[in-house]
């Protein structure tokens, strides 16, 4: 019943667009989509996720990271990126959710990260950031979602959803959305140098990573954390 449920809730993203990469951290970070984006564990252990497993991070060494590709969603074309985190006491501010893009260059990066002093989300572009209201990140599960709209062109068209609500937002500056893919590795849980971590690493469990190369509807967010929350609430 459950499958099934997922399998309704899911069809009308995949007539709308196409999942990229899926991990579902169940004993590993291997790519649930199909398209063979395998991940690379440092330091990774596996623990009773929000349905099935999740991975562990440490915060001081653990990290998944991939092959460099030019597959995820670059420019300012329309993406979401969906996953679940439950943060521990930080090592870090602005831990690593997920991460890819260029390692370099203003508005061509994109990274999900948790800014633990002031308890948001930052989104960073390069030297461009935008920032979600305050929430309780830490000893609890939080569905975090950032979707870049269909006709976007400045990082401040963003929008982050927190647990299934659209977050009010502010911004550090704003430019234009040109995400390119160049020598820097994606990866959840830290940052790369070149195809290991090296830093701002995240302390806690992350579980259901996906990427999409369309714009999740608000309707559909929530739908997917009300299902969801069912699990472990």
């Amino acid at each position: 019943m459950k499958r099934l449920l997922f399998v309704l809730l899911t069809i009308p993203m995949i007539l709308q667009g196409q999942i990229i990469g899926s991990w579902k951290m169940n004993g590993s970070s291997s790519d649930g989509s199909g398209n063979g984006y395998n991940g690379t564990d440092y330091y990774i252990t596996y623990s009773q996720g929000i349905s099935g497993q999740c991975a562990l991070f440490n915060g001081t060494t653990s990290g998944i990271v991939f092959s460099i590709t030019n597959s995820f969603p670059i420019n300012a074309s329309a993406r979401t990126i969906n996953l679940w985190c439950n943060s521990l006491t930080p090592t870090t501010n602005n831990a690593v959710l997920f991460i890819y893009g260029s390692s370099a260059s203003t508005g061509r990066r994109f990274n999900l990260n948790i800014d633990t002093v002031n308890s948001r989300i930052n989104i960073g572009f390069g030297t461009a950031q935008e920032y979600s209201s305050a929430f309780t990140y830490k000893n609890k599960w939080n569905m975090i979602t950032a979707v870049v709209p269909v006709g976007a062109d400045s990082t401040n068209d963003v929008l982050i959803y927190i647990n299934g609500v659209l977050s009010a937002t502010t911004f550090a500056s704003s430019r234009m959305m040109n995400t390119i893919q160049d020598l820097r590795y994606p990866s959840i849980g830290t940052a790369t140098a070149t195809n290991t971590p090296s830093g701002t690493y995240f302390k806690g469990y992350i579980d259901d990573v996906q990427i999409w190369n369309t714009a999740w509807s608000a309707a559909y967010i929530k739908n997917n954390y009300s299902f969801y929350k069912g699990f472990f609430q």
